[in-house]
């Protein structure tokens, strides 16, 4: 049933419900209703769902499993991604990048009218192919936003003039 209520110099259609976990009685504005259940509370939404065994949204059932834009098939992926990302919100990593940092000053070491951005630590010989440099000191370079390389080719051409500019610096 459609009530017509006056808010802010518009007839707004309202509508009267019932809560889909407990019954009682709501009144919501036609066009925020866009689902077939309505709730009066996130309390009784929250009881509701948890009492629907594997609900999946109407919006996301077909990009659930395997249907997913993301899904990774090989599973044994995930375990080496996940063991980079604790790697890199370790101490280990944070003290090495700040004693990157304070090597080289806290400033991009390619300094020229181009820098910009926040500075970055970036590894000279890469993070998956050297593990046992990760935390080398030496194998570290300051570097703006604007300098850090932004394709793996790019990084690998940079190599030898990034080693140059750590070996001139104060180590």
């Amino acid at each position: 049933m459609a009530i017509g209520v006056y808010k802010r110099k518009k007839w707004a259609e309202r509508i009267k419900l019932n809560c889909s976990q407990c019954d009682c009685l709501l009144i919501k504005i036609k066009s925020q209703v866009n689902s077939k259940f309505s709730f009066c509370n996130k309390s009784c939404k929250g009881k509701f769902f948890a009492l629907k065994d594997n609900y999946i949204p109407p919006s996301r059932e077909g990009f659930s499993g395997e249907k997913s834009p993301v899904w990774i098939k090989d599973r044994s992926l995930l375990k080496r991604f996940n063991e980079d990302r604790k790697d890199r919100r370790s101490s280990a990593y944070n003290y090495w990048r700040m004693e990157v940092y304070k090597r080289d000053g806290f400033k991009c070491q390619i300094a020229d009218i181009d820098c910009s951005g926040r500075i970055e630590a970036h590894h000279i010989l890469g993070w998956i192919e050297y593990p046992k440099l990760r935390f080398n000191i030496k194998n570290g370079i300051t570097l703006c936003h604007a300098h850090h390389p932004r394709k793996r080719a790019e990084e690998k051409r940079l190599i030898p003039t990034f080693l140059d500019l750590v070996s001139v610096s104060r180590e």
